[in-house]
Parts: C-alpha cells; sequence; structure tokens
C-alpha cells in the first residue's frame, strides 16, 4: 500500500459514499412514488408505477456498476503509475 497514501483513501471512500448515497436518495424517491402510483385501483396507474418503480431500480443498478467500473479502473490507473514510475522516485518497501 505504498501507492496511496492515508489521506487520499479516505478521501476517495468519502465520495463513494456521497455518490452512493445521493444515487440512492434519487433512486430510492422515485421509487417510492412508482410503488405509491402503483397502489391506486386503476390499471393506468398501476402501469405507470410499475415502469416508474422498474425505472427507478434499473438507474440504482446502473449507479452501482458504474461505481464498480470506477473503483476498477481507478485501481488499474494507479497501479499502472506506480509500476511506470522509475525505481529512484519510488519509496522503499517496509521490511
Amino acid at each position: 500500500m505504498t501507492t496511496v497514501n492515508v489521506i487520499d483513501g479516505v478521501r476517495y471512500g468519502l465520495d463513494l459514499i456521497v455518490y452512493i448515497f445521493v444515487i440512492g436518495l434519487a433512486t430510492g424517491f422515485g421509487l417510492l412514488i412508482g410503488i405509491a402510483i402503483g397502489g391506486v385501483d386503476n390499471i393506468v396507474f398501476s402501469l405507470v408505477g410499475a415502469l416508474l418503480a422498474l425505472g427507478s431500480f434499473l438507474a440504482f443498478y446502473a449507479g452501482m456498476m458504474g461505481i464498480l467500473y470506477k473503483v476498477i479502473a481507478d485501481g488499474v490507473t494507479v497501479g499502472m503509475n506506480a509500476a511506470n514510475e522509475s525505481s529512484e522516485t519510488r519509496t522503499p518497501r517496509p521490511k
């Protein structure tokens, strides 16, 4: 873990928590509205509510997959940058 310092790791983790909170809040709100609309005794409202709830769930799933992609891509980038660093600027590993 010599490539990423603690401050950058904590900052990255907090950014991810904020992103997850915003995605969860937005899609959770849409899901609740979809469920509320779908609970009406009308087939049209039920279909619209179901579509809204499904769309909100798919948006949440896409957001989570986006986070997964970002974490993997950032890890690969940090690893590639560390591998391409010259040995003179690299910090020595603790023994």
